[in-house]
């Protein structure tokens, strides 16, 4: 529904059985699936995304003139073939099942190149194949300069040596149809960078359209701007609490990503959220990073009634950033479950002192400072 949105998308159904000619193959349990097929188009390129239940092996099995078969070993398909018409990049697509796989065969106009790769996102895999024309290079005037004088010297000296006698004969050259041509099928890089993909879902983030947005980072999945895709799309999900899709990529972040910052303060801020104190303390009590992550220790150990603690991780926090005026907030007050008064009333009268506080929290202050001053 979300790719229908979407201008130039779009999503092929998948019913639950095909024509006897679609299916050939019979069910069996396990076997990998191309479960789903999108069709992204764009001015510049044609883009068919296969979707897969399990990685597979995929290559070229035969290549003619406008014509190409790919196979993918050990699959099946549930899809049918969608009819194209009217297409600059095909005029024709078709998915068979066959004794070793799924084959993929169609027909390209004349000029366009033919992409392959695989990836990966949230544990699913896909198999893209893009089409495209290619951009052709003018000719530079240094090469007219050069190209004029040329064939006017071969004419000159063709008149010059005119007579005749028969020329000798010369073994035609091949055609590059005929010359042995080394294939070589490997996953190339798209003509926009993933930076710029990278920014152009950033900027549908900004705008709130939450499903571009989406789609943009996972297909930055596993490329250069991985890392930085995962944390916008964990603070995507974050917005539409979408709770399982944040879970499930968080912690695949943290097995890919377990010394990076950004991860790990994602992660403390979730244990936090669901009061697991003690395994939040356990991970990151001796990790003195960040001062985010002192504050969220100091804050648990402060939760679980263990003040001695919290008292000196506050300060260790404090001794990064002594401006952080909630901090001084909480200093203060597990310094008074400790019955320390003359500290915790420094303490508050530092929260003041640091201009931060909201009205509420500075009326709380204000009413701790006087009781302890009596």
């Amino acid at each position: 529904s979300e790719a229908l949105q979407k201008p130039g998308t779009v999503a092929v159904s998948t019913p639950n059985s095909l024509p006897e000619t679609q299916n050939k193959l019979p069910v069996v349990a396990n076997i990998n699936e191309i479960s789903g097929l999108q069709i992204n188009e764009t001015p510049q390129y044609l883009e068919l995304e296969f979707q897969l239940t399990q990685k597979a092996q995929s290559f070229l099995k035969s290549r003619g003139k406008n014509n190409y078969v790919f196979s993918i070993k050990d699959t099946r398909s549930v899809i049918i073939s969608p009819a194209i018409s009217d297409n600059p990049w095909l005029s024709r697509v078709e998915i068979f099942n066959t004794d070793p796989g799924v084959e993929i065969q169609f027909n390209t106009r004349q000029g366009v190149l033919v992409e392959t790769r695989d990836i990966e996102r949230l544990n699913k895999h896909f198999w893209l194949i893009r089409f495209k024309t290619p951009q052709v290079k003018p000719l530079l005037k240094t090469d007219k300069a050069i190209d004029k004088p040329f064939k006017n010297t071969i004419a000159k000296k063709s008149e010059e040596n005119k007579t005749d006698a028969p020329l000798p004969l010369k073994s035609p050259a091949r055609s590059l149809s005929e010359q042995e041509v080394k294939l070589d099928i490997r996953p190339v890089k798209t003509e926009i960078s993933d930076a710029q993909l990278f920014q152009e879902a950033l900027r549908a983030f900004d705008a709130g359209q939450w499903s571009q947005a989406e789609k943009g980072f996972n297909d930055l999945l596993g490329g250069e701007q991985d890392r930085e895709a995962r944390i916008k799309l964990i603070a995507l999900y974050q917005l539409q609490k979408n709770t399982d899709q944040k879970h499930r990529l968080l912690d695949e972040s943290i097995r890919l990503y377990a010394d990076d910052l950004n991860f790990i303060l994602l992660e403390a801020n979730r244990l936090f959220a669901a009061s697991q104190y003690a395994e939040l303390i356990k991970r990151y009590a001796d990790n003195p990073q960040n001062i985010q992550l002192y504050s969220l220790v100091a804050a648990s150990y402060q939760r679980l009634g263990q003040h001695q603690k919290a008292v000196e991780k506050y300060l260790q926090a404090l001794e990064q950033d002594p401006m952080q005026s909630k901090l001084w907030v909480s200093l203060a007050i597990s310094q008074q479950h400790q019955r320390q008064p003359e500290q915790a009333l420094q303490s508050f009268r530092m929260a003041l002192k640091s201009g931060r506080l909201n009205e509420r929290l500075k009326s709380f202050v204000n009413q701790r400072i006087r009781q302890l001053s009596n």
